[in-house]
């Protein structure tokens, strides 16, 4: 268990390309996960477990937040630099 949830769904999140495990093994029980990883484990429990999303709909949500955020810290460069 990770974060008390089954091994099964870490699985499963990492079939579908939500969790890019940092080691490159094929045993699952050699896997490791770095800190932004194990961000985006938390949040897809809570998509999964709030909403009900399918894995597919999660790597969605997760994309669409992640490009939210590049675009934010983008508009925040702008606005540092040009709208003084």
């Amino acid at each position: 268990h990770i974060c008390r949830i089954e091994m099964i769904e870490i699985r499963n999140l990492v079939e579908f390309d939500i969790l890019l495990p940092i080691s490159a093994s094929d045993h699952e029980d050699e896997w490791l996960f770095d800190n932004h990883q194990l961000k985006r484990l938390q949040s897809a429990i809570r998509l999964r477990r709030d909403l009900e999303l399918n894995y597919q709909g999660i790597a969605l949500v997760l994309q669409l937040m992640q490009e939210i955020e590049e675009l934010r810290s983008i508009n925040d460069i702008y606005q540092k630099h040009y709208l003084k």
